[in-house]
């Protein structure tokens, strides 16, 4: 036997869906809240979606989503070691 490192294709498409799902119901928090515990997928996906709900929250004008996805764009900068863009994100959120 040996070690298979990553995650199922198929789990992978799974989340993707799910977060296309939550975002076109307009639940962005659940959708920041599940592309930041699924860290098994890729960083371009991770950060051009947390991008686009910070575009949707800028649009729509919504003060906590707003602020959650501030938050957790700061949580993904620091996951990835760039405090600078982690700080300057906590920063907006409040």
């Amino acid at each position: 036997a040996f070690a298979v490192f990553g995650q199922d294709p198929d789990s992978i498409e799974e989340t993707k869906l799910e977060v296309k799902r939550l975002i076109d119901a307009h639940r962005i928090v659940d959708a920041n809240s599940l592309i930041k515990k699924s860290s098994f997928l890729d960083i371009e996906y991770r950060i051009g979606m947390l991008n686009k709900n910070l575009e949707l929250a800028l649009k729509n004008d919504n003060p906590d989503v707003l602020t959650n996805t501030y938050i957790t764009l700061g949580n993904f900068w620091h996951e990835q070691s760039n405090k600078v863009k982690a700080f300057d994100y906590y920063l907006k959120s409040g």
